[in-house]
C-alpha cells in the first residue's frame, strides 16, 4: 500500500479591537471609524506588521489619542513585526483621552492698544470658571472699574479680553495770569 501524505498548512488571521474601559468610547463612531482591518491570512510563524497608530480623534471636549496596542496584555507598538500563532492575533488598542482646553489671554493696553504689562495667559477647559486681577499700572488707572477684576466662565472657543488704561491726571491747576499793561 502506498501512501500519499498531504501536508496542509493552517492559515490565521489578525483582528484589531479597541480596549472600552471609558463608556464615552463605546459609541463614539469617530474613534472606532480608525480601527484597521488585515483581511490577510498567515501560516504560523509568519511575521505580522502590526497596524500603524490611528490619527487622533476629537469627540466633543475631548481629544482621543491612540496610546499603544496589546496582545496577549503585553504592549506592541504599532508597526511591529510579531510572529502568528496558531488560532490567530487579536490586538487591543488603548487609548487616553484628554480634556481639550481653550487660551485665556487678558492684555493690559492704553487706548491707542499699546501693552501697558505682560499678558495674563492661561488655559483652560471649557465652562471652566476664571477670576484675574488686573494690575496697578504706575501713572495709569483703569478706564473702566469694573475690569479690576477679569472674572467669567470660558467658552468653547480661545478668548482675548482687552483691559484698558488711562493715563492719571497730573492734579495741576489751570488758569491764566493776567499780564500787566
Amino acid at each position: 500500500f502506498v501512501g500519499i501524505w498531504e501536508h496542509t498548512q493552517k492559515e490565521y488571521g489578525v483582528t484589531y479591537d479597541y480596549a472600552c474601559t471609558d463608556p464615552a468610547l463605546v459609541p463614539n463612531w469617530k474613534v472606532w471609524a480608525t480601527l484597521p482591518e488585515n483581511k490577510d491570512t498567515y501560516t504560523v510563524g509568519q511575521k505580522v506588521t502590526t497596524a500603524a497608530k490611528p490619527n487622533s480623534v476629537r469627540v466633543g471636549e475631548n481629544i482621543w489619542t491612540f496610546k499603544t496596542w496589546k496582545l496577549d496584555g503585553v504592549e506592541v507598538a504599532p508597526n511591529t513585526q510579531v510572529e502568528m500563532v496558531s488560532g490567530g492575533l487579536h490586538f487591543e488598542g488603548i487609548w487616553e483621552t484628554k480634556l481639550i482646553h481653550y487660551s485665556l489671554t487678558i492684555q493690559y493696553v492704553d487706548k491707542k492698544g499699546k501693552e501697558l504689562a505682560e499678558s495674563h495667559m492661561d488655559l483652560l477647559s471649557k465652562g471652566e470658571a476664571y477670576k484675574v486681577d488686573s494690575p496697578k499700572i504706575k501713572g495709569y488707572k483703569l478706564k473702566d472699574k469694573d475690569k479690576a477684576v477679569i472674572e467669567g466662565t470660558m467658552p468653547g472657543r480661545n478668548l482675548t479680553i482687552e483691559v484698558v488704561y488711562i493715563k492719571k491726571s497730573t492734579g495741576g491747576s489751570s488758569g491764566t495770569i493776567d499780564s500787566p499793561n
